[in-house]
Order: C-alpha cells, then structure tokens, then sequence
C-alpha cells in the first residue's frame, strides 16, 4: 500500500511528511487540539542528542500552528 493511501494512519518519517500530510488532507482536520504530554522530557532529550540548545523541539509545535492546530505543551 502506497503511503498517500493510508487515511488517518500514516505520517511519514519526518516533520516534512507530517506537514504534507497535514496539508493534503490525510490527518485530521483542523481546528482541533494537540496535547503533547511529558514535552519538557522531549525537549531535554532533543538537546542531549542534537546539542542544538532546544531549537529543534519548536519545529513539530511551529507546523501544527501554521496549519491551524493548537498546541498544548504538557
């Protein structure tokens, strides 16, 4: 199965294929909430693994704004 056919399940393996899925209608439509729990323990695994001081962790919160999502970092 092709990954553009799989509704509701399929995200790709990087922030570029999660924005394009969000924009071409095969996640969830916003508007709509994401809760990300136990975020402060992705941000300080980010920056032990990239050592880019956190930068990288607001990308994934960044794309799901632009396409409307809210973000709640828990």
């Amino acid at each position: 199965m092709k990954p553009s056919t799989v509704s509701r399940g399929y995200f790709g393996w990087n922030l570029a294929a999660v924005d394009d899925c969000l924009g071409e209608g095969f996640a969830a439509a916003p508007p709509f909430t994401l809760e990300w729990q136990h975020s402060d323990s992705a941000r300080a695994r980010l920056v032990s693994d990239l050592g880019d001081n956190g930068a990288f962790f607001e990308v994934p919160p960044e794309i799901f704004m632009d396409r409307g999502i809210d973000v709640l970092l828990r």
